[in-house]
C-alpha cells in the first residue's frame, strides 16, 4: 500500500526531516511504500516561503489523492498543510491513522465515515 505522511514542517529545527525519515522507514519495514512530503517537494524553488509552501502543497495534495492510507505525525493538529491533508483524506474516505497505529493497517476492517 501506498501511506502518505502528514505532519508539521514549517516552523520545526530541519523541517522536521528526521521524523518524516523514521515515518518512511517504519512504513517500508512494514512493507508498504511511503510518500514523503520532502521528496515530493525536493527541488522546488520559489521568491519566498509562502510561495514554496504553496507550490509544496499542490504537488503533496496530487499524489495524496493517488494514496491508500495517510498515518500523521505527533503534533500535525498545529500544521496549518497537515490539517488540510488530513481533512481532505478524510472527505475522500481515506483511512487516516496515528503513525503509532501503523501496525494496525493490515490487521483491522476500515470502512470510511463520509460526510463534510
Amino acid at each position: 500500500m501506498k501511506i502518505y505522511i502528514s505532519g508539521r514542517i514549517s516552523g520545526q529545527p530541519n523541517l522536521n526531516r528526521g521524523a518524516f525519515n523514521d515515518a518512511a522507514a517504519a512504513i517500508i519495514n512494514e512493507g508498504h511504500q511511503p510518500v514523503n512530503p520532502h521528496d515530493i517537494c525536493e527541488g522546488i524553488t520559489a521568491d519566498n516561503e509562502r510561495e514554496h509552501w504553496r507550490k509544496c502543497m499542490r504537488r503533496c495534495l496530487a499524489e495524496l489523492v493517488n494514496c491508500d492510507i495517510m498515518v500523521t505525525l505527533d503534533g500535525w493538529e498545529k500544521s496549518e498543510g497537515a490539517t488540510l491533508e488530513v481533512r481532505i483524506a478524510q472527505i475522500i474516505g481515506m483511512r487516516v491513522l496515528p503513525l503509532s497505529a501503523l501496525k494496525l493497517i493490515n490487521s483491522q476492517p476500515f470502512e470510511p465515515v463520509f460526510g463534510c
